[in-house]
Formats: C-alpha cells, sequence, structure tokens
C-alpha cells in the first residue's frame, strides 16, 4: 500500500474514532437526567453565593411580619419570627452541600481503599475485611450518627462523620464486587507481569476502571445523606440551633402548621426536588457510563493499516544479540502446582521439566484445559489464589525463581521475564494511552525519566512497525486495531529487553492475515535479540512455524518433547498425533476434519495410569494402570506411552 493510501486510511479511521460521541454528547442527548444536572448546578452555585444572592439576613427577625404569606418583599413569606424564608431556603442549601460532602468523601476516603484491598487481595484478608463490614452494614446510618452524636456530642461534621462511617460499608461492597471481576482481566495480569507494585495496580489500573460505579454509587448515596440531615436536624441532633437547615425548617414549621400551612412546603419541596434531582443525574450516568464500546465498533471504526518498512534496531537491543549459551537460561524441574478441595487437594501441574536455551523457542502445545497457561503462571510465580507451588524448581539464569521474595519478584517480572496475551485489547489497559503503558515498565525498572521512557516507547513501536509511533503513543487501546494493538503489547514486552519471552496464544484473538505477521514479527525480534521464547499455542502448524523445539501437554503432564520437526513428521505419542489429524491442513487424508473423542479431564478428575487412554484407540489394560513416565526413546525425543516403540502410528500417518 502506497504512503498516500495509508494517510487516507488512517484519516478515515481517526474521524470514524472522532464521530463517536463524546461523554458529554451522549449525557445531554438525555433530557430528564439534563434538567437534573442543572437545578444541581444551580443548588451548588446558590449555596457557594448564598452571602450575594439572599435577598436579606436569614436570622433577621421582625416580630410584626410573621406568618406572612408570599409576596414580592418576602417571595416564600415569613416565619414564626418574621425571618424572610426564601433567605432561609438559600443559607440552608450550604448546609445540605457541606453536610453531603462531609458525609460522602469520609465515606469514599474509608471505604474504596479498604473494598480495593478486599476484593484485590482476597483470602483472610478479605474475609476480615468483609466480617466487620457486614457488622456495620446492617445498622441504619441514622442510628450510627445518633450513636456518634450522644458519645461525642452534637454537632454537624460529627454526626456526618458517623454517616459517611455507615456509608463505608456501601463503597466497600461496592469496590469489592467489581474488583473480584476487574482483577481476573488480562490488563491486569499484564500489570502483574511487568513488575508494577501492588499499590500502584490498585489506584492507577483498577480503580480508573471501576470509576463508573463509584460516581453512580456516590450520586445516590448524595441523596441518602441528604435526608439523614434532614431527619437530625428534624429532630434537633444536626445543625445547631439559629443556623438555616432544611431539616430544622421542616421540624419548626410543624408547630405552627395550623396558622401558617404553607411554611412546610418551601423546606419540603427543596428536599424532595434535590434528593430527586440527585437519583435522577445519577441513572443518567449509569446509562451514559455503562455504555462500552464494542469489537464490532472497534471493527467498522478501525481501518486496516499496512506495516511500515521495519525500523533499525537501536543499539541498545543489538548489544543483546549475543550468541546462544549452551546451558538452559530458563530452567523448570519438577514443577508442581495443586489446589486445595474440600476432600483434599489436586495436583494442576505434575512433574513439569522444561529447559528454554538462550536464542531458542520453545512450543508448549495442547487443548484448552492441559495445563500449559498454568505453566506460565507458576514461572512468573503467579499461580492464581488459593493455588500454590507445593514442589519443583523454576530458576532463570540458575536463579531460583520459587525462593525469591515478593519485591525481587517484581523486578524480574516484566524485566528479566516478559509475558504476551492472547487477547490484546484486554491485555491493555482502557484508561491508559499506550504510551503510558509502555512507558511505566522502563520507569520501575530502568529508572528513566519521562523524556528518557516515551523516547524508548517510539523506538519500540517502531521495532514492532507500528507507523508514526509519535502519534500513536498518545492514543488509547480502543483506537488501534487488533493486529496493532497486540504490537503494541509485544513492544511494553520488550522494553526492558527481557532474557525469556513467554507468549501465551498470542495470535488466538487475530484474524488469519494478522497472525502471520504477528509470527514473523516475533520471529524477526526473537532472532535480532537473541532472548529465549515459551510459545504456548493449541495449533501445532502455528509451532512448526515458530518454534526450534515443542513439548506436548496434557492433563498437567508433559506427554512427548523433541525438535518440532520430528514431532511434525514422526510424533510417538497418539495425543500429540491426534493434535496433528485435527489440523485443517490434514482434510485431504480422511476427507473430513478429523477431531479427538471426549475432552480434557478435570485436575480431580484424573484417569489411572495414562491420562489420555479414555480417549485413545490404542489403549491396552497396561496403559490404565501403573504411571507412565517420560521416557527418552531417541536422542532429544522423550515420550510418555507404554507403546511409544511399536510404531502404532505409522500407518495412520
Amino acid at each position: 500500500m502506497s504512503d498516500t493510501s495509508l494517510t487516507i486510511s488512517q484519516s478515515i479511521a481517526d474521524e470514524d474514532f472522532l464521530e463517536r460521541p463524546s461523554f458529554w454528547r451522549r449525557f445531554s442527548s438525555q433530557t430528564v437526567p439534563m434538567i437534573a444536572m442543572i437545578f444541581l448546578v444551580i443548588l451548588i452555585l446558590t449555596a457557594i453565593l448564598a452571602p450575594w444572592i439572599a435577598p436579606k439576613d436569614p436570622l433577621e427577625q421582625d416580630l410584626l411580619e410573621v406568618f406572612l404569606g408570599p409576596s414580592w418583599e418576602h417571595l416564600l413569606g415569613t416565619d414564626n419570627y418574621g425571618r424572610d424564608v426564601f433567605s432561609r431556603i438559600i443559607f440552608g442549601s450550604r448546609v445540605t452541600v457541606q453536610a453531603g460532602l462531609q458525609a460522602v468523601c469520609f465515606a469514599i476516603i474509608l471505604g474504596v481503599p479498604l473494598g480495593l484491598i478486599a476484593g484485590y487481595v482476597g483470602g483472610r484478608t478479605d474475609k476480615i475485611i468483609m466480617w466487620i463490614n457486614d457488622i456495620f452494614f446492617i445498622l441504619p446510618a441514622l442510628l450510627i450518627a445518633l450513636t456518634a452524636i450522644a458519645v461525642m456530642g452534637p454537632g454537624l461534621t460529627y454526626a456526618m462523620a458517623a454517616v459517611g462511617f455507615g456509608m463505608a460499608t456501601r463503597y466497600i461492597r461496592l469496590t469489592r464486587g467489581v474488583v473480584l471481576v476487574e482483577r481476573e482481566k488480562t490488563y491486569v495480569e499484564s500489570a502483574k507481569v511487568t513488575g508494577i507494585q501492588t499499590p500502584i495496580i490498585l489506584f492507577r489500573h483498577i480503580l480508573p476502571n471501576i470509576f463508573s460505579p463509584l460516581v453512580v454509587q456516590t450520586s445516590l448515596l448524595f441523596g441518602i445523606v441528604i435526608l439523614v440531615e434532614a431527619a437530625l436536624s428534624f429532630v434537633g441532633a444536626g445543625a445547631p440551633v439559629g443556623q438555616p437547615s432544611w431539616g430544622r425548617m421542616l421540624s419548626e414549621s410543624r408547630y405552627w402548621i395550623s396558622q401558617q400551612p404553607f411554611l412546610v412546603i418551601p423546606p419540603g419541596l427543596a428536599i424532595t426536588f434535590t434528593v430527586l434531582a440527585l437519583n435522577l443525574f445519577g441513572d443518567g450516568l449509569r446509562d451514559v457510563m455503562g455504555r462500552k464500546i464494542t469489537a464490532t465498533d472497534i471493527k467498522v471504526q478501525k481501518q486496516k493499516r499496512s506495516r511500515s518498512d521495519a525500523a533499525e534496531l537501536p543499539d541498545e537491543i543489538n548489544e543483546k544479540s549475543g550468541g546462544s549459551g549452551a546451558d538452559s537460561i530458563l530452567s523448570i524441574r519438577g514443577l508442581e502446582v495443586k489446589f486445595p478441595s474440600i476432600s483434599g487437594e489436586f495436583t494442576v501441574l505434575d512433574n513439569i521439566n522444561l529447559g528454554i536455551r538462550k536464542g531458542e523457542t520453545l512450543g508448549l502445545i495442547g487443548e484448552s484445559g492441559s495445563g500449559k497457561s498454568m505453566t506460565a503462571w507458576a514461572v512468573m510465580n503467579l499461580v492464581p489464589f488459593p493455588g500454590k507451588i507445593t514442589n519443583g524448581t523454576v530458576r532463570l539464569e540458575g536463579r531460583n525463581l520459587n525462593e525469591l521474595t515478593r519485591k525481587q519478584m517484581r523486578s524480574i517480572r516484566g524485566n528479566k521475564i516478559a509475558m504476551v496475551f492472547q487477547d490484546p485489547l484486554s491485555a491493555l489497559d482502557p484508561v491508559m494511552t499506550i504510551g503510558r503503558q509502555i512507558c511505566k515498565p522502563l520507569k520501575i525498572h530502568k529508572n528513566m525519566t519521562k523524556r528518557q521512557a516515551r523516547e524508548r516507547a517510539v523506538e519500540l513501536l517502531n521495532l514492532v512497525r507500528v507507523p508514526e509511533p509519535h502519534r500513536r503513543l498518545d492514543e488509547y487501546p480502543h483506537q488501534f486495531s487488533g493486529g496493532m494493538a497486540q504490537r503494541a503489547v509485544i513492544a511494553r514486552a520488550l522494553a526492558c529487553n527481557p532474557d525469556v519471552l513467554i507468549a501465551d496464544e498470542p495470535t488466538t484473538a487475530l484474524d488469519v492475515s494478522i497472525q502471520g505477521q504477528v509470527l514473523e514479527l516475533m520471529q524477526d525480534i526473537q532472532e535480532k535479540l537473541g532472548m529465549a521464547m515459551l510459545f504456548i499455542t493449541h495449533n501445532l502448524g502455528v509451532a512448526a512455524d515458530v518454534c526450534h523445539r515443542g513439548a506436548v501437554m496434557y492433563a498437567g503432564q508433559i506427554v512427548e518433547t523433541g525438535k518440532i520437526d520430528d514431532l511434525i513428521e514422526n510424533p510417538k505419542h497418539p495425543y500429540t498425533a491426534a493434535l496433528l489429524m485435527a489440523m485443517p491442513e490434514n482434510v485431504q487424508k480422511i476427507n473430513r476434519l478429523a477431531d479427538i473423542k471426549g475432552q480434557v479431564p478435570l485436575p480431580w478428575a484424573w484417569p489411572q495410569g495414562c491420562r489420555f487412554h479414555p480417549r485413545c484407540e490404542y489403549a491396552t489394560d497396561q496403559c490404565t494402570k501403573d504411571n507412565i513416565e517420560l521416557r527418552e526413546i531417541a536422542p532429544n525425543h522423550t515420550v510418555r506411552c507404554v507403546r511409544s516403540t511399536e510404531n502404532i502410528l505409522g500407518e495412520r500417518l
């Protein structure tokens, strides 16, 4: 594609994105929430400007003009002391806004961090926080406020702090709930593997992504706080005597309702309309902030961009592309991962032994549920809770990673070992620009300044062939197509020149044509950098294009290892052969697309003996009895099968 056509394609994509309605346009299209917002803005301005816009002093008494009805001089009449009701309503808005801000801010400051910690950390910390939270959650906010007033004495600040304490339980529950969902998303795992510290992950990655429900919750709780403040003032426990407050005005008017019924209406309507406006405003925010950009929207809005010419490698990277060493840079020996269950424990990874040399690509191949991704997480020492590594070692350049502290492991992740995920759009944080996400590991691990990190990010985007890297650094993930987003993920993984790159099915979520480009890109970069790569895939054909050696995995075990050409041309395990026959390229051999009967067994239901035997047409009684060890049948070729020397697959293949 020519430079002109490329520019036109990019312009079309950019215009499409700009045409997507902004937050303000979407919100302003809703009539009722807009009216509610205007009312609330007027209320806030009234509270701020009360001394200047109130026609009279709210405390000025005139006993000769008591219980007057509405007039031009007194727009809402006067009360039992002859005070101007309109001026008191205006000054009462200050109490309302102040009370709401005090209670809600206190609730947010206390509740949101505790909810983040409970949802993200989990385990015993989660149980303790939620146990205490549940105790106070059942107590009404008004009761907590009255208790605080009884202990500390009357005062609006004390009362609202107590109300905020009660409201914090709502924030804890809400924040914990959404964090439980967000912490499982790929962008959080991606932040972990780049070595970002937990507080930064919580407050810079997760918190912005849960902002929407928190905003809606705040608008709704603000209305509840106003009702609580009005109730406290109504019973004389809120605003001090003499200070205009809607609740106190409503309380005082009930004694004179027979003489002037109109006194009840102004404070009552002020409270009603304010609470109603807050609820309608919250509903509008929920509707607008709940809308997400779908994959279909992205495909329609984004035009495919051609690849630019390969950029020159930075000197810093060229220096790293030394020759391959004879020993494994990453060595996994006897790795075992278990998860607890009601009846004890079940094993997810069973005696995994792998090694990768510098400059080599090892393919880890198998169906979903075989344990491939769990192996990657174990290498990163990020086994999902409550699982744990119970045996074995993971050594990087001879250093046992299992013995390192959390702080030491953070210095390894994203620096010495990096990871590329299968879905690029979920691996990137949607609320951060591409540039910030690439620069973050550079600042953490390389202590680069903002300018240095940005220059390095431009080099990396050039390296992965992203056009116009200076401009695209300031774009967000949804402005990238799938292929370009994956290039950005690769650039972030390469930021600190890792010794080992783990690619967890990096092309699964991409179109076929884009898959080829990404695979070619990863091969080129790996050859230039000389790094080791663990390439996880379910497709032997993809492994054949990328990998030097392969390890076939099934039900938590390695069932066959060898040079990738040997696995393709002369497989010795029936499962490897079945994966080969299931490839679309082999349709002509049997005139249909082959499948593997059954499915990978669950870890707590692994069969005795060979774990593949229930699905294997070559199984014998011997296959169902004893555990079968991995044995070497030829140089650099090992198989876990009792019939591996019988050539049972020869005729079939």
